[in-house]
């Protein structure tokens, strides 16, 4: 999910949320996104990520479980458990919850409710 801002939205201080799949990687904080078979160039409110042919490269997904703000995702890789474990042994982010609810959980949750 992303948040689309364009010049209106920020005169408002609104914005709206649209889903589609990312069809390009552009940077850290640029994308084109299908959304109702048009392609949505999308820049990510907020941040400027060094671009792609600069030399500070990082791993986005690892970083958010290594702080405890992400599950690593065991049903589809093992890359970042040792991270997860780490996160959980320090208390980190999410991890200092006694019972921290995963993003399944809570959408299933939020299903049986409506």
């Amino acid at each position: 999910m992303f948040t689309i801002i364009d010049k209106e939205s920020i005169s408002n201080t609104l914005s709206k949320e649209i889903s589609g799949k990312v069809i390009k990687v552009y940077d850290g904080d640029t994308i084109t996104l299908l959304h109702n078979n048009q392609n949505l160039k999308i820049r990510l409110y907020g941040i400027d990520t060094p671009k792609s042919n600069q030399s500070y490269d990082i791993d986005v997904n690892a970083e958010q479980v290594k702080n405890g703000y992400a599950w690593a995702y065991r049903k589809y890789s093992n890359a970042y458990t040792h991270l997860e474990i780490k996160a959980r042994a320090e208390k980190r982010g999410l991890w200092k919850q006694n019972n921290p609810v995963k993003p399944s959980e809570f959408r299933k949750n939020q299903k049986e409710k409506t």
